[in-house]
């Protein structure tokens, strides 16, 4: 059976990808290891759940404006970096192999 794809399923997955903890990953740190796995967190959760901004913030401990800002910093990114790029369509299929 497929599996849901959640906030919490993606900030596990995320946290292992990077090799950190999802406490990191809800932390309020800032250092830059904690801050790009984070903003990743959140741009996966605003393309691959239907989770409202509120969920996604509560689910990472978080205001909607950061998650906004977060997200739209790997949109971005995305688009010009190839390193980033890649981390994404990884985390994707470890998310949902199908």
């Amino acid at each position: 059976p497929k599996k849901e794809v959640t906030p919490e399923l993606i900030i596990q997955i995320v946290a292992d990808h990077f090799g950190i903890s999802p406490a990191d990953i809800l932390s309020s740190k800032r250092s830059a290891d904690i801050v790009y796995p984070r903003q990743i967190t959140m741009y996966l959760c605003r393309q691959m759940t239907n989770v409202a901004l509120q969920g996604i913030g509560k689910a990472l401990e978080t205001g909607t404006n950061e998650i906004i800002h977060g997200a739209d910093k790997i949109a971005k990114e995305v688009l010009v970096n190839e390193t980033t790029k890649n981390t994404v369509d990884i985390l994707i299929k470890k998310i949902d192999p199908s």
